[in-house]
């Protein structure tokens, strides 16, 4: 059996939030593989990302080796908050509206983020950055919150979709918006094979 590893998972999400919802193998069976069993699994994602950079990298792992309760405790957050954000999405990719439980957690995770973020305005341009001046190992789970609400605030929802085959979840930027897969390669030749192997079987005799 074929190893999988964080380093060779595709990155097809368009966005950190998708590509986060994305760290199951597949939406669509029972015996998943799920690529994160730890906070230096998630750590190694954020870095393959580039949701951190490689000195915020080093500092949160070396950080959470030392503080593993911890650790244990804000890996536990990020795969709610993973699951969480594929119920949401995956509702928008169907044309359907979240279901209020799942709106009202998304809603208080957001203001516990929302309070840990400030406002930085130069001559230039705006933005929101974490806060905290001490290291904290939920910096990389807020920066996900507050892009899942940039998501929903400034994105076309026709463009969010679901891969029918796997049930990965992603931005479509194709020119048409016809992008129908979350990888042509994979999933698309897959679902193309299946229906040409049902199109040509010979039709069992009564």
């Amino acid at each position: 059996m074929q190893q999988r590893t964080i380093e060779q998972l595709q990155l097809d999400g368009g966005s950190w939030v998708f590509d986060f919802t994305n760290t199951v193998n597949s939406r669509k069976v029972s015996d998943n593989f799920d690529y994160l069993k730890s906070y230096d699994d998630f750590l190694a994602w954020c870095l393959k990302t580039n949701l951190i950079d490689r000195d915020k990298f080093e500092i949160l792992k070396n950080y959470s080796s030392k503080k593993k309760a911890e650790a244990k405790s804000e890996f536990e957050k990020a795969i709610f908050l993973r699951e969480l954000l594929y119920k949401l999405f995956s509702s928008v990719a169907k044309k359907q509206a979240p279901d209020d439980e799942t709106l009202d957690r998304f809603n208080k995770i957001l203001l516990e983020c929302f309070a840990k973020l400030r406002l930085t305005v130069t001559n230039e341009n705006a933005g929101l950055v974490f806060q905290s001046k001490s290291i904290s190992l939920g910096e990389p789970y807020c920066t996900l919150v507050k892009t899942a609400y940039d998501i929903l605030i400034n994105e076309n929802f026709a463009r969010l979709k679901e891969c029918p085959s796997c049930g990965w979840l992603f931005i479509d930027t194709s020119k048409g918006g016809k992008r129908k897969w979350c990888d042509m390669n994979v999933c698309g030749s897959q679902d193309k094979a299946k229906r040409y192997y049902h199109r040509t079987k010979p039709k069992s005799k009564t």
